[in-house]
């Protein structure tokens, strides 16, 4: 849809914004905090049942911590006493949502569903699930992470759970996104002195606060010049030598 919109607005050159989302992964590292990385993870993913734009799509957790990452947010999970759960949209998600898992999850007593990814080829990982269900996979390095990640297209939001600055910055650097949380989910989005938006499929163009007001404003630049109109008979042919040695003594003053 966005695709077809801009093709539109190209037609008759209309600038257009567009925030579409993606699948926005989460990188939980060995450094990380791993409790206060499945509070948050969990949040993200049961805040309207994975329903926004910027939920956490897919996880990515170290090799050596995925086990205790599973048991920990099972466990969770389980703890959460809820007993008004936001539905599905609509029907059609909701069939989706069960053809997904194989019909294995309960969407009424279920806060959020975690699925042992094998690999990138998994089912869950073809495109944005938006529901509360989540594909976890193992990486040994930041390289496996990157690709990963840039094998689909540049996602909304990236969320980084670690105390490594070093592995911080790699993906800062190398993985293209909207936004991004470190150590956090999805709050970037309620701060209006942030600019929100997309980078490629994940959208174009930038809002919120004053970022909108500009976003959605025509910048028209306006000079009026009322004194020393002489100074531009500086720049008129004929070139003189007389007009050079003034000009190199404005560029010294300036």
């Amino acid at each position: 849809v966005g695709k077809i919109i801009a093709v539109k607005c190209a037609e008759k050159l209309i600038p257009y914004t567009l925030e579409l989302g993606g699948k926005s992964p989460v990188i939980v590292d060995e450094s990380a905090d791993l409790d206060d990385a499945i509070q948050k993870i969990h949040w993200g993913k049961f805040l309207n049942r994975g329903q926004t734009c910027v939920a956490p799509d897919y996880i990515l957790v170290h090799e050596n911590i995925k086990n205790l990452f599973l048991e920990k947010m099972q466990t969770y999970n389980k703890s959460i006493s809820q007993p008004e759960i936001s539905d599905i949209v609509n029907e059609s998600h909701k069939n989706r949502l069960y053809n997904l898992t194989d019909n294995k999850f309960d969407f009424k007593t279920t806060q959020v569903a975690l699925i042992n990814a094998d690999s990138t080829k998994d089912i869950l990982m073809q495109s944005e699930i938006f529901g509360p269900v989540a594909p976890v996979l193992s990486f040994k390095n930041s390289d496996d992470v990157i690709t990963i990640i840039n094998k689909n297209p540049n996602p909304l939001a990236l969320y980084i759970f670690s105390k490594n600055n070093i592995s911080i910055e790699t993906y800062l650097q190398k993985i293209p996104s909207g936004g991004v949380g470190i150590n956090a989910i999805a709050v970037h989005l309620g701060n209006h002195y942030l600019p929100f938006g997309g980078i490629g499929n994940s959208g174009q163009g930038k809002y919120h606060g004053h970022f909108g007001f500009l976003e959605f404003s025509h910048q028209r630049a306006v000079i009026r010049q009322r004194f020393l109109k002489q100074t531009m008979s500086l720049v008129f042919p004929p070139y003189t030598p007389f007009k050079f040695r003034i000009l190199k003594i404005l560029k010294r003053l300036v």
